[in-house]
């Protein structure tokens, strides 16, 4: 069983990487085709402009709420297991930011959020962080389907028919997690020594799933609307509401590409480009558009991980 786990994993890696180079080839040919000293200099231009740079402001600004939520919805689906506060919740989760960087798909993100879990809960603790990802998984697939529907795009009975079955397995997947997640812990608990009893038969109340899902939406608003600001500070206001209404599609996407961190500027760059590839002649501004979110919400929240994740292991 082991041996089979390990060999999809392989082959998670190599899948990440393919794409990973098919992206930053396609991406270098793209930029070295469209970008122009005309276009850096408009673009300069622009971001001298003091407008330009509010919004740019306020897009970094919107960074710590993004992750605040994402703590707030961690710190409540451990309510049953282990108190934590605010401020090491937030460490906890930047901390699997931090690990999440190793794997495609962000699969070892578990592994910086348990540390600041005691010994008898990581079981309880890595079942319930995987009900908490599909939930947010959960909503941005229904979000994207729905713009999907609304942008125009041609639509067939087979892509409403395949949209409806993604979110329909996507529930089920839910509901099976959140039904058997005692089932989950007790085969988790294998792995882990001194684990205790299961808090309760089920960990998470409808009530706490209703706040959960409820956090889930806030925090999609607060990063859609990151990359929005950003988009509105690197390109004309005239192009910019055609963008704003697909940028669902684009974290669709986003959310179910398997990425590895060295490529994941080239992979979302090119993911960018091709939801958005009737807004020709601005292809310098959508990938540093992309490049600038990633360092925001990812990059420096990892470094912030990654110093709390040693002082953790250093107690």
């Amino acid at each position: 069983m082991l041996i089979r786990f390990k060999g999809k994993r392989l082959w998670w890696i190599i899948l990440g990487i393919v794409l990973g180079m098919v992206a930053v080839w396609t991406i270098y040919k793209k930029l070295s085709q469209d970008i122009t000293q005309d276009s850096w200099r408009l673009l300069l231009i622009r971001c001298q402009n003091p407008h330009t740079l509010i919004l740019l402001a306020c897009a970094g600004l919107l960074m710590p709420f993004n992750w605040g939520f994402e703590a707030v919805k961690w710190k409540m689906c451990l309510s049953q297991v282990q108190y934590l506060n605010f401020k090491s919740a937030l460490k906890s989760v930047c901390s699997g930011i931090f690990t999440g960087f190793f794997i495609p798909g962000r699969l070892s993100e578990f592994l910086g959020k348990i540390e600041y879990i005691q010994v008898p809960h990581k079981a309880s603790a890595i079942a319930l962080h995987g009900i908490l990802g599909q939930i947010q998984y959960l909503i941005t697939l229904s979000i994207g389907c729905l713009a999907f529907l609304l942008n125009g795009y041609p639509i067939s009975p087979l892509s409403i028919g395949m949209g409806l079955a993604c979110i329909g397995g996507s529930v089920a997947l839910l509901s099976i997690l959140f039904k058997y997640q005692h089932v989950f812990i007790k085969h988790l608990q294998r792995f882990f020594p001194n684990q205790s009893a299961l808090p309760s038969f089920v960990m998470l109340s409808t009530l706490q799933v209703r706040n959960i899902i409820g956090v889930s939406v806030l925090r999609y608003i607060i990063f859609s609307l990151q990359l929005g600001l950003v988009l509105c500070a690197f390109i004309p206001q005239n192009a910019v509401t055609d963008l704003i209404y697909k940028l669902p599609v684009y974290f669709l996407i986003t959310s179910t590409v398997p990425m590895i961190s060295i490529f994941e500027p080239a992979i979302r760059s090119y993911l960018l480009l091709f939801v958005f590839q009737q807004q020709r002649g601005y292809t310098l501004e959508l990938s540093l558009a992309v490049v600038l979110i990633w360092v925001l919400n990812l990059i420096i929240p990892a470094i912030y991980g990654y110093v709390a994740l040693w002082k953790q292991k250093l107690k």
